[in-house]
C-alpha cells in the first residue's frame, strides 16, 4: 500500500511517496528498491514537468489515520485524536483526547481515554494519529538487546 503528497510549484517540486507492507515490516532496502524503480518509471515517463525531488518513506511510528479503514487497522492501539463537537457553540476550539482506539462503529471511533469512554465521528475528525508511547518501545528494545547478550 501507498499514498504519494506533490508539493512545490512550476519546476520544482518534491514528490513523497509513503509505502507500507500489512505486516509493518518496510525497511531502508524496501525504500531504496522502491526509489529505484520509481526514479526509472519517472526518468521514461517523464510524468511531472520540471524537475523533482523524489522521497520514498514509511509513514512512521505516528503515523495519520486518513479514514476509518485506517481505524479499523489499527484496533488496540494509542492514538490522538483532535476534533471538533458538531454543532456545539460553547465549544471554540478542537479538543484533543489521547487514548486506546477500541472499536469501530459505521463512522464512529470509540476510545477508551483517562476520562473513560469517548464516541467521535469520523466527520468530526480534524486529525487522527497514531500515538505510541515511545518510553515503552525503548524499554522493550533494551530489554531485547540484554537478552540476546546473556
Amino acid at each position: 500500500m501507498a499514498w504519494t503528497d506533490i508539493e512545490g510549484r512550476r519546476g520544482s517540486f518534491r514528490v513523497r511517496v509513503f509505502i507500507e507492507r500489512r505486516d509493518g515490516g518496510v525497511g531502508l532496502a524496501d525504500c531504496e528498491r522502491v526509489n529505484e524503480k520509481l526514479s526509472a518509471l519517472f526518468d521514461l515517463e517523464d510524468p511531472i514537468l520540471g524537475s523533482c525531488f523524489l522521497e520514498v518513506s514509511t509513514p512512521g511510528l505516528d503515523r495519520p489515520l486518513r479514514s476509518v479503514a485506517d481505524c479499523h487497522r489499527f484496533l488496540g492501539q494509542r492514538v490522538r485524536v483532535r476534533y471538533r463537537i458538531a454543532n456545539d457553540p460553547r465549544e471554540a476550539g478542537p479538543q484533543t483526547v489521547v487514548g486506546t482506539l477500541r472499536t469501530v462503529e459505521d463512522a464512529t471511533i470509540c476510545l477508551d481515554g483517562p476520562a473513560g469512554g469517548l464516541r467521535i465521528g469520523w466527520n468530526e475528525v480534524v486529525a487522527a494519529r497514531l500515538d505510541p508511547d515511545l518510553g515503552a518501545l525503548l524499554r522493550r528494545g533494551a530489554r531485547a538487546q540484554r537478552r540476546r547478550r546473556t
